[in-house]
């Protein structure tokens, strides 16, 4: 495929090859959570040496690699205590990568200063007010609140209404809006972007794609825009939080070969379509999981939510877009 100067400029300013193939590394360990992971083997996927690879890991990440593996795992073994109580605890240690539950339960209990089994029995996300009161009393002596952003559900569910407005806060109230939908696999290119969900800085990274989504779409006329949230702001501590700005492309896409590209897993999601500002987003999020969940027979899966955006013609994005949300979930057994 022959691309003009103009678009091989475009892409020439998102090029960034070192972030690239330390990239590349973390796709890996997103993927392979549950496997078990080393250093070299890491390093080898980026084409750095180990020496090198560590150094620029810390410096994209602001977390040593053997670290950030940790955390990882410690995350998604939480999400899974809290959000899928039909597992029982052996099962979500293999998930996280412990060949056994003891060695999971030690490095758990050391992380969060409270057992796996305390977690599953005492928290529940789906109920925000007993969650947030358990966190700062029953478990106050834990490490929770220093791993957790346990805060943001419970200021959502003292201003839900205050937050999103009458007119979206309704809508999402209105159980035939909100539905679950069978999706195939969804490739996609992205920029990712490392720290604190911010909205001036989601609103600056995203509204940057946007700027060349345009040259895409001359590409492929199919194409969406996606916000795809790697880690769930409610277990990960902001600026750890990760955010990939994506654009949908061809299986087998071979172009642009400095460019990240990532698949999102196929599965079962909830989704619903609103139209507004993008400062809102990570509300709705919120709504799913506490007033949403609840009440249906689902489970929040582990993989990560998305959005797909789409711009309203002659509205600009920062006041108002259509966006379709979609929270993986999975039938509680």
């Amino acid at each position: 495929m022959e691309l003009d100067s103009r678009w091989a400029n475009i892409m020439a300013k998102l090029v960034d090859e070192t972030a690239f193939r330390i990239n590349k590394a973390i796709d890996y360990i997103d993927d392979n959570l549950h496997n078990k992971l080393c250093l070299k083997g890491l390093s080898d996927i980026s084409c750095f040496s180990l020496h090198h690879f560590h150094r620029l890991f810390q410096t994209l990440t602001g977390q040593p690699p053997g670290f950030y593996i940790k955390r990882l795992r410690m995350k998604k073994a939480i999400t899974l205590l809290c959000g899928r109580k039909s597992l029982p605890i052996s099962q979500v240690s293999e998930l996280c990568g412990y060949s056994t539950v003891s060695n999971f339960s030690k490095t758990f209990s050391e992380h969060f200063g409270v057992s796996p089994s305390s977690v599953k029995k005492k928290l529940n996300i789906g109920n925000i007010k007993d969650y947030n009161q358990i966190i700062h009393n029953e478990l106050a002596d834990s490490k929770l609140k220093d791993n957790l952003n346990c805060e943001s559900l419970s200021r959502f569910h003292n201003s839900c209404c205050e937050l999103l407005g009458d007119a979206v806060y309704d809508q999402l109230l209105s159980a035939p809006d909100i539905k679950t939908e069978e999706i195939g696999d969804i490739s996609y290119m992205y920029s990712r972007h490392f720290g604190s969900y911010k909205p001036e800085d989601i609103r600056h990274f995203t509204a940057r794609h946007f700027s060349y989504a345009h040259e895409i779409y001359k590409l492929f006329p199919e194409t969406k825009m996606l916000g795809i949230f790697l880690d769930c702001p409610n277990f990960t501590p902001h600026e750890y939080c990760r955010y990939d700005a994506g654009i949908t492309i061809p299986d087998g896409f071979e172009e642009f070969k400095l460019i990240g590209k990532r698949k999102i897993a196929a599965g079962l999601y909830a989704t619903i379509s609103l139209e507004i500002p993008l400062r809102l987003t990570r509300y709705i999020w919120c709504f799913f999981r506490a007033e949403w969940l609840p009440n249906t027979s689902y489970e929040v899966d582990y993989r990560p939510s998305f959005c797909e955006y789409m711009p309203i013609k002659d509205v600009p994005i920062t006041e108002k877009l259509k966006v379709k949300f979609y929270l993986p979930v999975s039938a509680a057994k």
